[in-house]
């Protein structure tokens, strides 16, 4: 049977595959360093432990001998130049994390599971399991409550998925300039050296920084609905 985790795979493949054949003939470098970054990300996150697959880290893993390539476009180069692929696989990484990180069974399919073909000691300590699991259920849902109604909610620091989206807004605001880009006066502005259809951020980073405020908005909202005015005082 077809596993979701091949399924996403399947998709990579395939996006990936599309990119590089409608490269141009006369692109045959550019075609060249697609296929090897489509077997570097690939090799990154078809791995039980998988690696998310930014820029530097596809870089520094298509220079091992392992994939023994004579050559292998830099970071700066995948950044600028190799986006779109880039962008593929660290969805295929989110999507395998999240199906990987959903429970196979749910809470209410275990505790309705028939255990009467077990032996009736198995079949007490069954019946005694369930009933403690539905009284922490409820216990769980009281807490849940509790918290909800009296403790507010911050956005102060970032949770763990925003790692690598911290990363590549950095290093933009460290290369920006090599673009043609520049900060003047009032802005960030497009200079001569700016190269007509120079990308000024990619997809990943634009998404991060609109998730960033939807999650600012919607912490200033859940304080209002709360009437939290500022920090709890210490008492």
């Amino acid at each position: 049977m077809t596993t979701r985790r091949t399924l996403i795979l399947k998709w990579a493949d395939q996006r990936s595959e599309g990119l590089i054949e409608a490269v141009r003939p006369i692109q045959a470098k550019r075609k060249h360093n697609l296929k090897k970054i489509h077997i570097v990300c690939r090799a990154l996150v078809d791995r039980r432990k998988m690696i998310f697959p930014t820029a530097a880290e596809v870089a520094e893993s298509g220079t091992a001998a392992t994939f023994g390539f004579e050559s292998f476009p830099s970071r700066q180069t995948i950044y600028n130049d190799y986006g779109e692929i880039l962008t593929v696989w660290r969805k295929a990484f989110r999507d395998i994390e999240n199906i990987e990180a959903a429970p196979s069974t749910s809470d209410d399919e275990l505790l309705n599971w028939d255990a009467s073909d077990l032996d009736a000691g198995s079949l007490e300590n069954i019946k005694h399991l369930k009933r403690l699991v539905r009284e922490l259920r409820q216990q769980n849902f009281g807490l849940k409550e509790l918290i909800t109604d009296h403790v507010p909610v911050y956005g102060d620091h970032l949770g763990p998925n925003h790692g690598s989206f911290i990363e590549d807004l950095a290093h933009w605001i460290e290369t920006v300039h090599l673009d043609g880009f520049e900060v003047q006066e009032f802005g960030l502005t497009v200079t001569s050296r700016s190269l007509p259809g120079t990308i000024i951020m990619d997809h990943m980073i634009w998404d991060g920084l609109k998730q960033m405020v939807d999650t600012h908005h919607f912490v200033q909202k859940s304080k209002q609905l709360r009437g939290d005015d500022g920090d709890p005082e210490l008492v």
